[in-house]
């Protein structure tokens, strides 16, 4: 038996130490898949444990797990900053970046997901400045009994800034997300 410690004999401290030495490999074959593929899958498989397993890891934080665990989630990111600015490079005018930028977006939304709403007011206000640029410049050539036509131009766009901000009223990122 150990001094102080009554009844805990080295064997069975030992065999703790064993325990947690291949706990912390299991958790380091876990985060190495891991930080190569983003996939908890992998993860698992490389290290044979189950999601249940990472998951009590990650909230007992067993041997600072959680930490090394966003770690590894930050490392991956910068890996998929890094391809998307080597690919925006070396891109070819046939390569189509959309599924990097999809796995951009889905790890690094705070980054990367677009987040802007368009604003219907800048279409109006463009359209009001058009139609009195044509109003002002249209009657400098008119007679004065001459009247004033509605130009089927600017009614289409009427008609169509109506049905955008109608369909799109109370949708903002989250909505169309």
């Amino acid at each position: 038996m150990l001094k102080g410690k009554p009844g805990v004999t080295r064997r069975s401290e030992a065999a703790k130490k064993m325990a947690r030495d291949r706990m912390l490999g299991r958790q380091n074959a876990f985060l190495a898949a891991y930080g190569l593929t983003g996939s908890i899958r992998k993860g698992c498989e490389a290290s044979e444990v189950t999601r249940g397993t990472v998951r009590r890891w990650r909230v007992e934080d067993i041997c600072g797990f959680s930490d090394r665990f966003s770690d590894t989630e930050d490392d991956f990111r910068d890996m998929l900053q890094e391809l998307a600015i080597d690919k925006v490079k070396n891109q070819g005018p046939k390569d189509n970046p959309v599924l990097h930028l999809a796995m951009l977006n889905a790890w690094w939304a705070e980054r990367y997901k677009r987040t802007s709403v368009v604003v219907e007011e800048s279409g109006k206000e463009a359209l009001r400045e058009f139609r009195k640029f044509i109003k002002e410049s249209g009657t400098k050539g008119k007679s004065e009994g001459e009247e004033e036509k509605s130009d089927p131009v600017i009614q289409e766009a009427e008609d169509i800034l109506a049905r955008k901000s109608t369909s799109s009223r109370g949708q903002g990122p989250a909505a169309q997300a």
